[in-house]
């Protein structure tokens, strides 16, 4: 087994845990909340960590860079129909219901 991930509470180990079983790859979290199986939540003084084979260490490390990578975030956006600024969540313009540019959202 190799670790993958230090983190600073047992939820980021999970939530880390849980990304990269999404990504197809099994992990095991040492030194957290559910290694204790009943015993007083003591907690570790490193922190939890996020374990995987060694064999699936690279794909890890791959999911882990898209983790960690920004998130794409569309601007507002200017309606050509009438001018009118809207939220990077409108798919439409609220003003006139003229269609949004290419990746503004569907949802209002």
């Amino acid at each position: 087994m190799v670790c993958v991930y230090k983190a600073t509470t047992p939820a980021d180990a999970e939530v880390v845990r849980h990304w990269l079983e999404r990504n197809e790859v099994a992990a095991q979290v040492r030194g957290g909340l559910v290694e204790l199986r009943g015993q007083i939540p003591m907690g570790t003084p490193q922190g939890p960590t996020v374990w995987v084979s060694e064999r699936d260490s690279e794909s890890a490390r791959h999911a882990l860079q898209l983790l960690r990578r920004p998130q794409l975030v569309h601007p507002q956006w200017t309606c050509s129909g009438c001018g009118e600024l809207n939220a990077p969540s409108f798919g439409s313009c609220w003003s006139c219901q003229e269609d949004g540019p290419p990746g503004a959202s569907s949802e209002a």
